[in-house]
């Protein structure tokens, strides 16, 4: 990622743009490039490309019903952590080793743990500021979880990162659907039942003194709509610790991007039949091509050819023996390592005994003068 430091502008500038990013304080610049929108849609050359993006938009939609279900905790981030949410969805979606690439299912109520714990900051995070864990029990039969935040001791176990002199513990529980491939609209969606009005509910404990703490409680959430008709779902639980500060009429109010948060945790199904990743695709054409690609140029059959054998090399030949008077041809090899010691006997010969069928040798000859 490229940063601007000395010259400043904003939006685009020929092949350049240039905009701000939450989460650094610099200006961000890409160039602009690659293959055009028409050509990515339309040339064959993109066909398996086109099957990863149609993946990675369907965690994109899935990754927005996620940050949906923890709307109150979004003023407490203090980085923008959509990206993060749709890599760790692609890590489920991996597991699906049953579809073909480009309808793979993103189930998250199967993987839950893999979204469980996600901070929601990256400088200051929530089990910095409460060191003491935070206990809950979530029930998908009735859709309602229960928290348990211990007594908060300021610089024992409580840490805010800010000189604001209230703060308050809030909780949010939501429903976040499994998404399939839809092969009529060429789309991911979520199950039909699902719709805006299955939202989220949330809680929160009165505001506290900074400098005092706060005692133990419980906290109760339940979900407004009614429990969904299949498994395919999770309930999220988030829970954050938000500041506040003090206004003239006494009142409280919430000073965003002074908190923290995090998903504490997720309920799935409770089926441990899980869709493992499989060695071998059923066929390698259906999982790297698409229906209609497959349909205007179906693959040709590849007939066999059958090689013949390789050869086996011949028989190295017996080596001969050297003639009876042959030639020798000697060089004279001194030892660095104890000429020193002894340079008369270091010295030796290496005799090579040369015949009419090669080049032999015969030994050494030491003590040469």
């Amino acid at each position: 990622m490229a940063y601007l430091t000395e010259l400043k502008f904003s939006g685009s500038l020929g092949d350049f743009t240039a905009y701000k990013m939450r989460g650094t304080d610099k200006t961000v610049v890409r160039r602009k490039g690659g293959a055009s929108k028409e050509t990515i849609r339309t040339s064959r050359r993109f066909a398996t490309a086109r099957l990863w993006m149609t993946e990675f938009g369907g965690c994109s939609t899935m990754g927005k019903e996620v940050r949906f279900m923890m709307s109150p905790m979004k003023a407490l981030a203090d980085y923008n952590f959509s990206g993060f949410v749709n890599k760790a969805l692609k890590q489920i979606q991996k597991l699906d080793g049953v579809s073909a690439l480009g309808r793979r299912a993103i189930r998250l109520s199967q993987y839950p743990e893999l979204l469980q714990g996600f901070s929601l900051n990256k400088y200051t995070t929530f089990d910095s500021m409460v060191r003491t864990a935070v206990t809950c029990t979530i029930d998908r039969a009735t859709g309602s979880a229960r928290i348990n935040i211990p007594q908060l001791v300021r610089d024992i176990n409580f840490f805010p990162n800010s000189q604001h002199p209230a703060y308050s513990i809030v909780v949010c529980l939501g429903v976040v659907p499994d998404f399939t491939f839809n092969s009529t609209t060429g789309k991911y969606a979520a199950p039909k039942w699902y719709d805006t009005m299955q939202g989220w509910n949330m809680v929160e404990t009165p505001w506290y003194s900074s400098l005092k703490g706060s005692p133990a409680q419980t906290l109760d959430v339940v979900l407004n709509n009614t429990i969904p008709p299949d498994a395919g779902y999770s309930l999220q639980l988030t829970v954050g610790v938000q500041f506040g500060a003090l206004h003239d009429n006494g009142m409280v109010k919430q000073v965003k991007r002074t908190g923290a948060a995090k998903i504490l945790a997720i309920a799935g199904s409770e089926s441990t039949d899980k869709t493992m990743p499989i060695i071998k695709p059923v066929s390698d054409t259906e999982a790297f091509l698409p229906e209609t690609f497959l349909a205007d140029n179906s693959q040709k059959a590849i007939t066999a050819v059958s090689s013949p054998a390789p050869e086996m090399p011949a028989e190295p030949k017996a080596c001969q023996e050297p003639p009876a008077d042959p030639w020798k041809v000697t060089y004279t090899y001194t030892s660095m390592t104890d000429r020193a010691i002894d340079p008369t006997d270091n010295r030796r010969e290496r005799v090579f005994e040369i015949g009419g069928m090669g080049l032999y040798h015969s030994g050494w000859s030491y003590g040469v003068q």
